[in-house]
C-alpha cells in the first residue's frame, strides 16, 4: 500500500490524469480489502501451525523423559525449573519465533521501500532515519533479555503456585486438605509466590514503560 500511495501522489502531483488516479485508487483499496478478508485465513493457519509446534514441543519433551535410565533427573529442582519453562513457553513461544520472523521480513521490506522513497529527496535522509533508531532498539533488546532471565528466576515460585492451586482446588487431594486443614497454609503459599512474582514483574514493566530510549 505504500507503494501504491506513492504512485497516487505522483500521479496527483506530476502528471494529473483522472482514469489514472481512479485506477490507482481502486487498487489501492483492493489491496486493503485484500488485507482484511485474508486476516482469517492468518489466523486459522497461525492456530493450526501453534497446536502443531505445541504438540511436537510436548511429545519430544516426553520421549526425552522416557529416555532417562534412572530417577536422578527427576531428583533435581533445575530439571523441573526447566521442564516448566518448556511446558510454558511451547504454547507460544514457536508460533511466535516463526509469525516474528515473517513479520520482520514484511516490515524489512515495508522499511526498505520508505528508506528509498526518502532517499530520493536527500541521501542523507534514509541514514538518519536508520541512525535514530538504533538507541531505542538496542534497550529493547536489553528489556527482552532481562524479561527472558526474569522468566527462568522465577520457575519456582510459577511451579509452586500451580502445585498450591492444585492440591488446594481439585478432588485429588480435597479429603486430606480438609481432614488436617491445609487449605489456609496452601493460600498463603499460593499468595507469597504470586506476589514474590507479581513484585518483580511489575518492576519489569515499569522499566519498559519508562525507559523507551537509554
Amino acid at each position: 500500500t505504500i507503494y501504491i500511495t506513492a504512485l497516487i501522489v505522483d500521479a496527483v502531483t506530476i502528471a494529473p490524469s483522472a482514469i489514472r488516479i481512479t485506477e490507482l485508487v481502486a487498487l489501492w483499496i483492493g489491496a486493503l480489502l485484500l488485507g482484511h478478508a485474508l486476516q482469517p485465513w492468518h489466523a486459522l493457519l497461525s492456530d493450526n501451525l501453534n497446536e502443531r509446534l505445541s504438540n511436537e514441543v510436548v511429545i519430544r519433551v516426553i520421549r526425552k523423559a522416557n529416555s532417562f535410565p534412572d530417577l536422578e533427573p527427576f531428583e533435581n529442582k533445575k530439571f523441573y525449573d526447566d521442564l516448566q519453562t518448556i511446558y510454558d513457553e511451547s504454547v507460544y513461544r514457536p508460533i511466535n519465533f516463526v509469525l516474528q520472523t515473517i513479520g520482520i521480513g514484511l516490515a524489512s521490506f515495508s522499511s526498505l521501500s520508505f528508506l528509498v522513497l526518502l532517499g530520493t529527496l536527500a541521501w542523507w535522509i534514509p541514514l538518519l532515519v536508520l541512525v535514530s533508531g538504533i538507541p531505542a532498539l538496542l534497550v529493547q533488546q536489553q528489556l527482552e533479555r532481562d524479561s527472558f532471565w526474569w522468566e527462568q528466576d522465577k520457575n519456582e515460585d510459577r511451579r509452586m503456585m500451580m502445585y498450591a492451586r492444585r492440591v488446594a482446588t481439585t478432588d485429588e487431594f480435597a479429603k486430606e486438605v480438609r481432614l488436617y486443614g491445609l487449605g489456609d497454609y496452601f493460600e498463603r503459599r499460593y499468595t507469597k509466590s504470586f506476589n514474590a512474582m507479581h513484585g518483580s514483574m511489575r518492576a519489569l514493566r515499569n522499566r519498559k514503560a519508562l525507559v523507551p530510549i537509554p
